[in-house]
């Protein structure tokens, strides 16, 4: 029994040691990391030259090469990130905002540690203070590393930062049916009408990550192009990372890409199922999130979501309705994309990777950026 015991705490201690070894070799304390520098497809315009430059470690990833680093690795170890994040998270406050649904939605909220450069002083309502706008990808909360270290990057820089959290991720439990799925793009909606309503004439930046820069990208395509409302050009540029904006491209299909790996399926399956798991009793009990947590694969979990929820007449106009490339052609703010060719959940293989080369020699505003590495959102 000792002997058990002995090897247990044996083994913990090596998977630390492991896990150590690995973040250190991400920020490159062994020299065994290699820049590289994505390639990046752009109509250099004065507006999308700004965008870049709030990246500017874009241009200095660092990739670890060693022999069992890929991108399987890459994206788990983000994942198991998550629970704990290295660096303390900045002091936020959590507000519940109404949504269209007669629901409600939870947003985290920081004001910047020093006021932005401009500003006169560091106070919610100086016009000088930018604003950025976080799209979490599906199941995140604030802890999720991407989201978490952006977080902190805003705070420090003198951004104000407001986080939308996936409903039924947060402290918020799932009372009603719409969930924060693919290409949804009302509770981005009721967020900026929160903003611009309190944060008059702060200029808005948005980041998405994974799913979350779908719906953006839907968002920037629709709602932030329509001049006949409120929000028209709201949101003055958007940045999204591994983004999965074509479900439907040609001679693709996501879901057959995810469903070809297990682990991706199951990462998928947890993030999607979990909120209505902790739903309340009569959302829970519903014939139709039954059927849901009964299906066998994402695909159909969606398909009954999307044809009874939100009502698509058949899957593949579901398909293309929740699609942010389906809309991308009327963004007229810029509009950046990020992402890995080594990607396990959409890997940026053709089709997928010719529409990062050719969307931006179709519309100026759209810059398009790849690199060798980075796995799911985890450079």
């Amino acid at each position: 029994m000792f002997s058990a015991f002995f090897i247990c705490i044996l083994f913990l201690f090596l998977l630390l040691l492991s896990s150590c070894f690995i973040h250190s070799c991400q920020r490159g304390c062994f020299g065994f990391c290699i820049p590289q520098s994505p390639t990046v497809f752009a109509a250099l315009t004065p507006q999308n030259k700004f965008l870049l430059n709030l990246t500017p470690s874009l241009f200095s990833i660092q990739n670890p090469v060693i022999p069992l680093y890929n991108r399987w690795i890459s994206t788990l170890w983000v994942s198991i990130r998550g629970a704990r994040p290295f660096h303390s998270l900045p002091p936020s406050t959590t507000i519940f905002i109404p949504a269209f649904d007669a629901g409600l939605i939870e947003i985290e909220l920081i004001h910047p540690k020093t006021p932005w450069p401009n500003a006169q002083q560091p106070t919610s309502l100086n016009t000088h203070i930018p604003i950025l706008i976080l799209c979490p990808s599906i199941g995140a909360v604030l802890r999720d590393p991407c989201v978490a270290d952006t977080f902190r990057s805003a705070y420090e820089d003198g951004w104000i930062c407001i986080c939308l959290i996936h409903r039924g991720s947060g402290s918020l439990q799932l009372n009603k049916k719409t969930l924060t799925s693919w290409g949804e793009t009302r509770f981005l909606q009721d967020l900026m009408l929160y903003v611009k309503k309190t944060y008059t004439h702060h200029p808005v930046i948005a980041a998405g990550f994974s799913m979350g820069s779908n719906w953006l990208t839907k968002y920037m395509g629709t709602i932030n192009e329509d001049p006949h409302h409120s929000l028209y050009h709201a949101i003055a540029g958007a940045l999204t990372f591994s983004n999965c904006w074509c479900p439907d491209a040609p001679n693709y299909n996501a879901y057959d890409h995810i469903r070809n790996s297990s682990l991706a399926h199951t990462a998928v399956w947890k993030h999607s199922s979990n909120p209505i798991k902790k739903a309340t009793t009569n959302i829970k009990t519903s014939d139709i999130f039954i059927q849901m947590l009964n299906s066998n694969n994402i695909e159909d979990f969606d398909t009954l979501y999307h044809l009874n929820i939100l009502h698509h007449h058949n899957w593949p106009s579901a398909l293309h309705s929740i699609s942010g490339l389906s809309t991308i052609h009327n963004i007229t703010k810029p509009f950046f994309a990020l992402g890995s060719c080594d990607d396990p959940f959409i890997k940026l293989s053709s089709p997928l990777l010719d529409n990062y080369r050719s969307l931006p020699l179709k519309y100026p505003t759209i810059i398009c950026a790849t690199s060798p590495f980075g796995g799911h959102i985890a450079w």
